[in-house]
């Protein structure tokens, strides 16, 4: 039960999909770095954070969070996280773009397609 400990997360990062209360979590920083900083000096126990955002970290910047000083586990029986691709209303072709990516990403997770793509850029 993550309500047992100090819960740190990123300010303005929606934390909903883990099921504590805003009030639970600490959100005073403004990046990774920071946010580990506080586990480091004590003023924390966890931080919550999506195992993508941290493989993305590594495969783009090659900065990897989960090395030596952290112990990353996976919390059990969250729902999937939904995660949402904007297109600018300035495009002009916004609305084209919106409804190819739907149809195409509908597309993929019906074909069982879209899951094989994401396990090939998880560890």
């Amino acid at each position: 039960d993550l309500y047992n400990y100090r819960v740190c997360g990123i300010f303005g990062y929606n934390y909903a999909d883990f099921k504590l209360d805003a009030s639970a979590i600490e959100q005073n920083t403004h990046s990774v770095f920071e946010t580990l900083q506080e586990i480091k000096h004590d003023h924390c126990d966890v931080f919550l954070m999506w195992h993508e955002i941290l493989d993305g970290f590594e495969r783009i910047w090659d900065v990897d969070y989960t090395t030596n000083e952290f112990q990353v586990a996976e919390i059990a029986d969250l729902a999937p996280h939904k995660f949402y691709m904007m297109v600018s209303k300035k495009n002009p072709q916004a609305e084209s773009i919106k409804t190819l990516l739907n149809i195409e990403i509908g597309e993929l997770k019906e074909s069982g397609e879209l899951d094989k793509i994401i396990q090939s850029h998880l560890k």
